[in-house]
């Protein structure tokens, strides 16, 4: 009994690798793999932006859900404490000027609103930390 338990302990000190027929492969799971490839995000929680005609008139509201492309060297919870401050001056920005699209068939005009986003972000965390900024959503409901 006691040469077992020695045996099994000192197998339990082996590397994940080194004990026979199980590999490092096998012990990582497959979408943790996949996630950790991928470029690292930080969503934002939905925000609401007024939707008006060029002259004033409000037509509907959108609902924005947005992501920020973290750089690599940039540890994600810095970004991520500083998410309710991100939402509010992205609300101030949404609603300080009037949003209408260029066109018909566009809903909101994105680059302008990506462009302000942008902007009013390099206040709240450091100059690079954040490298993009994606819509993920955008969805608008009829004013009644």
């Amino acid at each position: 009994m006691r040469r077992l338990f020695c045996i099994l302990a000192a197998i339990s000190l082996l590397p994940i690798g080194a004990v026979p027929g199980f590999s490092a492969e096998e012990a990582e799971d497959p979408s943790e793999a996949a996630i950790s490839r991928v470029a690292t995000v930080v969503q934002v929680p939905v925000v609401l932006m007024p939707v008006s005609d060029p002259t004033g008139q409000l037509l509907n509201y959108a609902y924005i859900l947005v992501e920020l492309k973290i750089a690599n060297s940039t540890d994600r919870w810095s970004v991520e404490e500083r998410i309710p401050y991100i939402k509010d001056a992205f609300i101030r920005v949404l609603h300080a000027t009037p949003n209408h699209p260029k066109a018909e068939e566009e809903l909101v005009n994105q680059d302008e609103i990506r462009d302000r986003l942008m902007a009013a972000l390099n206040g709240i965390v450091p100059s690079g930390v954040v490298s993009g900024l994606v819509f993920r959503d955008i969805a608008t409901t009829n004013r009644d």
